[in-house]
């Protein structure tokens, strides 16, 4: 876990963020833990942040981040303190393939088995990233209802060395649909 400095917040829409030399990359999940005045987003547990509690930032410049949507213009003044916590960006340059496996629940079966060679899953070594890319039946065909579900993701070395990205109780969100064709 990497932390930096709070040093202001503003009331606006969307929260902005001071922090000098942050080091956050954009579009990276950040926590605020111990804000003083402006509290509404701090973890509950800052030893033990949970996911709920992370947030997509905008990185605006070295020293400024922007929460996406949430607007801070009804939160009290920050006054003091606090950090924004985020998992250090792995270098994922050495990996050559990747799968990602949904289930019901830890130690369960297999519902949904995505990789790089099908399309499914991306690694982008440049931002630190890997993505899920999704078909539109991939979730209907998989019986994927509107619930949470858990996942792992493990990476592959050209060499066959396998690492764990995360953990298996990772939660995959399955929304229910929202919008209607014309």
């Amino acid at each position: 876990m990497l932390y930096a400095q709070i040093s202001g917040m503003a009331q606006s829409a969307p929260l902005e963020i001071t922090a000098q030399d942050h080091g956050i990359l954009d579009g990276w999940q950040v926590a605020v833990i111990g804000a003083k005045g402006m509290t509404n987003l701090n973890a509950a547990d800052p030893n033990n942040i949970k996911e709920s509690e992370y947030h997509r930032c905008t990185v605006v410049d070295a020293d400024t981040v922007t929460i996406d949507g949430i607007s801070s213009e009804r939160f009290k003044a920050y006054q003091s303190g606090g950090y924004l916590a985020f998992r250090a960006p792995a270098d994922l340059s050495g990996y050559a393939s990747g799968r990602m496996d949904v289930k019901a629940k830890v130690g369960g079966d297999e519902l949904l088995t995505l990789n790089t060679t099908g399309g499914g899953l991306l690694i982008d070594s440049a931002t630190s990233s890997v993505f899920v890319r999704l078909a539109p039946t991939t979730l209907s065909a998989a019986n994927l209802t509107a619930k949470d579900y858990v996942f792992d993701i493990e990476l592959e070395t050209a060499g066959g060395a396998v690492d764990a990205l995360c953990s298996a109780d990772s939660v995959f969100a399955v929304q229910p649909e929202v919008t209607t064709s014309v």
